[in-house]
């Protein structure tokens, strides 16, 4: 189970989800990446610190669901804040690899800053 969420950790810790007002659906990882860096370049947007903790995994044949706690520290036009959101992945096996096909990101409580 750690190795399934280490996979999927280790391949996308450094992306980062933001919420936008995009009325379409994406359908690629490709195209959201895309979108995400037409709205933060330029922005003065910088992550400072990712954490992941209380993970849970519950895997079946072909899926799986991780959730976990997610602390991210920013700093956007000269103010730091930390945010703490509850997050699931949904996650499918296709060709021998674990692809995520679902996230959900809630937060936990009111920002700090």
């Amino acid at each position: 189970m750690s190795e399934l969420f280490h996979h999927v950790h280790v391949r996308h810790q450094n992306e980062r989800f933001v919420f936008h007002d995009e009325e379409r659906r994406l359908e690629s990882p490709g195209e959201y990446r895309a979108l995400l860096e037409e709205r933060i370049a330029g922005s003065g947007l910088r992550f400072l610190d990712r954490r992941r903790s209380e993970v849970r995994v519950q895997r079946w044949e072909d899926g799986a669901v991780v959730s976990f706690l997610d602390e991210a520290t920013y700093e956007w036009e000269g103010d730091r804040e930390t945010t703490r959101g509850r997050a699931s992945w949904v996650l499918r096996r296709e060709g021998g690899r674990w692809v995520v096909v679902h996230v959900h990101i809630s937060p936990a409580e009111p920002p700090t800053g």
